[in-house]
C-alpha cells in the first residue's frame, strides 16, 4: 500500500491547527483520544474478515499512536490468544504511514510477537521500530527485556486498566513533535567536492 501524502499532509495540517494557539480547540486532546480509539477498534474488527478499516485510516491510526495513551491501549488489548494476529495487523498500519511515524505500530507488533512467543520476530519489529525512531524508548526497553532471556508472554497487559486519559495539550505533544518532523524538510546536506 502506498501512502497518500497529499492527504497525510492535510491530516497532519489538521491535528496542528486544531492544536496551535490559533486554531486551539479545548475540547480536542479527548476528541483525538476518542477518535483513535474508533480507529482501534475498527482495525480489530477486520481481524477474523476482510479489514475493516480502510487505508487512509490505517494511516491516520498509525499517525495516532504517537499519544502515548493510544498506544498504551492499544497494548493492554493484546492478549496470548489474538497476539499472533494482531503482530501482523500491527505491521500492516505500519506500513500504512511513513518511517517517521512507523515506530509505535512496529513496537506494538514486537509486543505481540514476543507475547505469542516469537522472540525473533519480536526482535525484528522493534529493531525497525528503532530504524524509525531510534530515540523510541519503548522499544529500547522491551528489546533490551528480549535480550535478556525468552519472553515467556511476561508481556501480557490484558488484565490492566488504564486510567483516563488526561484532557490536556501535553497528552498530544509527542505526535506534534512527530508532525513537525515529517511537514519540516530536513535541510540539504552539502557535499564537498
Amino acid at each position: 500500500m502506498r501512502t497518500d501524502l497529499s492527504a497525510l499532509n492535510a491530516h497532519c495540517r489538521d491535528v496542528l491547527h486544531r492544536f496551535t494557539a490559533n486554531g486551539a480547540r479545548p475540547d480536542y486532546p479527548r476528541q483525538f483520544i476518542v477518535d483513535g480509539r474508533r480507529l482501534l477498534d475498527g482495525l480489530y474488527a477486520g481481524e477474523d474478515a476482510a479489514p475493516a478499516l480502510p487505508d487512509f485510516d490505517k494511516t491516520k491510526l498509525g499517525v495516532a499512536l504517537h499519544v502515548i495513551w493510544l498506544r498504551d491501549r492499544a497494548w493492554c488489548d493484546l492478549n496470548p490468544g489474538n497476539a499472533a494476529s494482531r503482530a501482523v495487523l500491527w505491521v500492516d498500519v505500519a506500513m500504512a504511514v511513513p518511517p517517521v511515524f512507523g515506530a509505535p505500530a512496529m513496537f506494538l507488533s514486537g509486543c505481540a510477537s514476543a507475547l505469542a512467543g516469537d522472540d525473533d520476530t519480536a526482535r525484528r519489529a522493534l529493531h525497525i521500530a528503532l530504524l524509525c525512531q531510534p530515540r523510541y524508548t519503548a522499544a529500547l526497553h522491551l528489546k533490551r527485556l528480549l535480550n535478556l532471556g525468552p519472553s515467556r508472554g511476561y508481556y501480557d497487559l490484558s488484565d490492566s486498566s488504564l486510567p483516563a486519559p488526561p484532557p490536556s495539550a501535553a497528552l498530544l505533544r509527542p505526535l506534534v513533535n512527530r508532525i513537525l518532523r515529517f511537514m519540516i524538510p530536513a535541510p540539504r546536506k552539502e557535499y564537498q567536492r
